[in-house]
């Protein structure tokens, strides 16, 4: 659990970063497409190493998962090397402050920012397609106990990746507020087929493919919602308000997941297909707000 919020933490840095830089260094009408082309590579490197690794139907063991996060780890590294040598512009780092009074400063934003605070509650409500996903897998699991089940899971997100994810990026450099649009209703979509079919059609859910193949038209929708939200925030912020931008977001949506997540464990106890239900609900309301976002593709 340590390791896991030390890495959730280095994560949030990268986010933070890798949206500024992008902004200073990548036009508008060009940002969806470098994220989608690399999400695109990313996922069918995925889908090759998901293949080798799982080709031999064997149960996997501790030295499995072992040699799968040493791999991950060297990725990890192998990334930060590139991303040192991206070339930033000069003074861009001056101007710094108290760290805790920033901070506080820049969380005025969500009362002051009309549109920050729209976006900010549109990404709260699309969190939906990311959520949703352990309890298709929780499902699953129920309907099949074999040691692969997270192989095909695997597979099936990557392979949405690859095959969706620049289709996504040259959709959002025209207009990322109807990518997050078609991403939140496709994810709604799968979320309430899926449970509406568990909850009056259990027999049909015996299928080993019927929530792999859910989950991979929720990775598809993911994958929208993903590339059209980070577009639009690079998009709708410029200079130092990017990271303000994109840090207050993070941390917002930092604390509602821990809100959700106690929310999402209270309706389990109904049952899971009551939470997939839930948030398929709340996607369609995060669709609906999104159409309320205005258009900043075209913005200075």
């Amino acid at each position: 659990m340590g390791a896991l919020v030390l890495f959730s933490l280095a994560r949030g840095f990268c986010s933070v970063s890798m949206k500024d830089v992008q902004g200073k260094c990548i036009p508008k009408k060009r940002r969806g497409r470098l994220s989608g082309l690399a999400s695109t590579i990313g996922g069918t490197a995925t889908v090759i190493l998901t293949a080798l690794l799982f080709w031999d139907r064997g149960d996997p063991g501790v030295l499995f998962y072992t040699l799968l996060l040493l791999l991950a780890a060297c990725l990890w590294i192998i990334a930060g090397f590139l991303f040192a040598s991206v070339d930033e512009y000069e003074g861009e780092t001056g101007g710094g402050g108290n760290a805790l009074g920033d901070a506080l400063k820049s969380l005025s934003l969500l009362r002051d920012d009309a549109p920050f605070r729209h976006f900010v509650i549109t990404r709260a409500l699309l969190l939906c397609s990311a959520l949703a996903s352990p309890y298709f897998v929780v499902l699953a699991q129920k309907n099949s106990d074999t040691g692969w089940l997270l192989g095909v899971f695997l597979l099936a997100s990557s392979l949405a990746s690859s095959i969706s994810a620049s289709v996504w990026g040259w959709m959002a450099d025209e207009s990322s507020r109807r990518v997050m649009i078609r991403g939140a209703i496709v994810a709604s979509g799968a979320c309430l087929t899926v449970g509406l079919t568990a909850l009056f059609a259990g027999e049909a859910t015996s299928s080993v493919w019927f929530y792999p193949a859910g989950f991979f038209v929720l990775s598809i929708a993911h994958a929208g919602v993903r590339l059209g939200r980070k577009t639009y925030l690079v998009d709708m912020a410029g200079g130092n308000k990017r990271t303000d931008y994109t840090s207050v977001s993070n941390t917002v949506i930092g604390v509602l997941l821990l809100a959700t997540g106690g929310l999402t464990a209270l309706v389990s106890m109904i049952s899971d297909v009551a939470v997939i239900l839930t948030l398929g609900a709340m996607g369609l309301a995060g669709a609906i707000s999104a159409t309320r976002l205005r258009e900043v593709t075209e913005d200075q």
